[in-house]
């Protein structure tokens, strides 16, 4: 004997199996739809934050050409003041032996106005003069026979060998500048020049001329990192 199923039974059977079916197909195609938006929704984001990061070069790209605008204005602006400064100076009207004369007793004022270490504990003070040798005399002959802080002054012809207090550059060795400077930085040497340019090249101390006065620059900072302390009397004189 056959069994059958009621006629409604396998209605229902049949239209859930249907209905299944259905749901099925729905569902993967929901998963797939999902995944797409995902991925439009990862790209998206993946985009987004591109333009962020190019938005952020462009920044910082911009702001480094501002800075080297900023600094190159800085640069024509300080050769504008002292090109002002310099067309506001005078010639010399001096002549060399009245210029050298002038020089040497702020050459002394230097030495006597400068604290010095207590590394230079001998009897004499001593300063080399990178000078031809008139000039050499010419500054022996006006500050030779003085003292500072008690010690004789003894000024040679500047060598390389010998630990000099001061060292004197005159225009004729402002080429010799640089090594001048490597050979007394062992030392807690001050370095003065006639060159005003070699302000930022290392010189302590710059002359320069201004009709018949002779002026002079101190770099405070830079005698102080060599440990140095310099007066308030020649301070108010430095410009």
């Amino acid at each position: 004997m056959k069994f059958q199923l009621p006629g409604s039974i396998l209605i229902i059977t049949t239209f859930i199996c249907f209905a299944s079916c259905v749901s099925k197909k729905k569902y993967i195609a929901l998963q797939e739809n999902t995944g797409i938006v995902n991925t439009e929704n990862e790209l998206k984001i993946k985009r987004s934050l591109l333009s962020n990061d190019s938005l952020k070069l462009v920044a910082i790209r911009k702001d480094s050409i501002i800075d080297s605008l900023n600094l190159r204005i800085a640069e024509l602006q300080q050769k504008k003041e002292k090109s002002k400064v310099t067309s506001s100076k005078k010639l010399s009207t001096l002549n060399k032996e009245q210029e050298y004369d002038k020089k040497s007793q702020f050459i002394y004022n230097f030495a006597a106005y400068i604290e010095w270490p207590v590394i230079y504990n001998g009897t004499e003070f001593v300063i080399g003069i990178a000078a031809d040798e008139d000039v050499v005399k010419k500054i022996i002959k006006v500050i030779g026979n003085k003292k500072v802080g008690g010690k004789k002054m003894k000024i040679e012809k500047y060598n390389k060998v010998t630990n000099y207090h001061i060292v004197y550059v005159t225009n004729s060795y402002t080429n010799s500048f640089t090594s001048i400077k490597g050979e007394s930085k062992k030392n807690k040497t001050i370095l003065v020049s006639d060159d005003d340019a070699l302000y930022n090249a290392g010189s302590h101390i710059s002359f320069h001329m201004d009709d018949d006065k002779v002026r002079y620059t101190i770099n405070k900072s830079s005698i102080e990192k060599i440990g140095l302390k310099v007066s308030q009397e020649l301070m108010r004189f430095s410009e």
